[in-house]
């Protein structure tokens, strides 16, 4: 088996993913607000990939490789 597996993959969408951060409050009075964790790649076989705070320069439907190697 190789060390370096290559993967052919196609960009399905990038999304900014948030989770909501309790400011005060409880039950239905409770005030939650939205706090990014980052950015996200999402590929055509349901893997998502994070990036990180800043956008990545990808756009739907860009071919990529996704290569994973044993160090």
């Amino acid at each position: 088996m190789p060390d370096i597996l290559r993967v052919p993959l196609k960009v399905v969408r990038l999304e900014e993913r948030f989770v909501h951060e309790h400011v005060e409050g409880f039950g239905p009075d409770a005030i939650l607000r939205p706090v990014s964790i980052g950015w996200f790649i999402v590929f055509n076989n349901f893997l998502s990939l994070p990036c990180g705070p800043v956008k990545p320069d990808f756009k739907e439907g860009d071919p990529v490789r996704l290569s994973i190697e044993k160090l």
